[in-house]
């Protein structure tokens, strides 16, 4: 009787251990499924790497289910079975059978560690993330190119970066006229039409603060000054009405677009192939200008009392100001 009960409880084991060795392999082959599954959504983007990962989720916990199910039927089955804290005792001794032996035991234990060890080393905590995120292939990085080339020589790289020093102060000096002129009729009917306009100036010095970081060009060391002599006259401005206002947009933008004319001749005159990209993004601030100058004119910005006097004056500040940016 005794034989019986102690074979019985060697059996049981033996059954623990096999179907531990069993969970460890379905893991990793499910795991390892997933990954494939994920990388191959990666490569072809033909499905939801995201269903597959439930996918195979599911079928892991029907297979757990599985596995708890077949336990608790070979548990039953045993005349004697012990107890659950005593499945796991390892090395088994032989019983009198004698069909399995303590090295047959040993290596299926060594093989259900080896299946868990390989997978959590196949399986790492970044792969495991990156599986469990489930993200849908991304495209690359949209990057902005570099739309200034490299200089050839000293003479090349000081009028560059004189032309991207100038448009950059240019660009900031604008923003904060457009600033000092919402401060002011921010809240008026003119408000969303200054608002708008000053919109895309934000993005012209964006892009020319973004070609100074990329070409390594130092801004003008006068934008402290620019910061609040941009204000002031936008503000001045504004507080003669909106006409004030447009009259000083019109002056500005009539400069600026000026400015960036005799640019895009100089480059064209160098060479227009090697300046390609720098010169689509002059022209298209340059439209951009000119629509703002355009929209003052049709504001009543001639209307406003002094206008030629007012006009020239800020001109003139703007022409000095373009002059100590491309050289301070």
């Amino acid at each position: 009787m005794r034989g019986r009960v102690s074979g019985c409880a060697n059996k049981a084991a033996l059954r623990s251990h096999h179907r531990k060795w069993v969970k460890a392999s379905r893991l990793a082959e499910h795991l390892l499924q997933s990954i494939t599954n994920c990388v191959m959504v990666k490569r072809q983007g033909k499905t939801s790497a995201q269903q597959l990962c439930r996918k195979g989720h599911h079928h892991h916990r029907e297979e757990t289910w599985k596995a708890s199910a077949e336990k608790q039927t070979t548990t039953r089955s045993c005349v004697s079975p012990l107890p659950r804290h005593e499945w796991s005792v390892s090395p088994i001794k032989k019983w009198s059978g004698g069909v399995w032996s303590n090295h047959k035991v040993t290596a299926i234990h060594r093989a259900a560690h080896t299946a868990v060890y390989s997978c959590s080393n196949i399986v790492g905590p970044a792969m495991i993330r990156q599986c469990l995120k489930c993200r849908v292939p991304q495209q690359l990085s949209s990057r902005a190119y570099s739309v200034v080339p490299t200089p050839r020589d000293s003479e090349e790289k000081e009028m560059l970066h004189r032309i991207l020093r100038v448009d950059h102060a240019g660009e900031y000096g604008a923003n904060r006229i457009y600033a000092g002129q919402m401060a002011v009729l921010g809240r008026s009917s003119i408000g969303p039409l200054i608002q708008e306009m000053w919109d895309q100036e934000k993005v012209h010095l964006a892009k020319f603060t973004e070609i100074l970081a990329e070409s390594r060009v130092r801004p003008t060391a006068l934008l402290p000054f620019w910061n609040i002599a941009g204000f002031v006259l936008g503000a001045s401005s504004a507080l003669l009405g909106k006409e004030g206002a447009m009259a000083c947009t019109v002056a500005v933008e009539e400069s600026i677009s000026e400015h960036y004319n005799s640019q895009i001749r100089a480059l064209m005159e160098e060479d227009p192939d090697r300046y390609t990209e720098l010169l689509q993004v002059i022209k298209e601030f340059r439209d951009d200008e000119i629509e703002h100058h355009d929209t003052g004119l049709e504001h009543d910005a001639e209307s406003v009392p002094g206008y030629w006097i007012l006009k020239n004056a800020i001109q003139l500040s703007c022409k000095a100001a373009i002059y100590a940016s491309q050289r301070i």
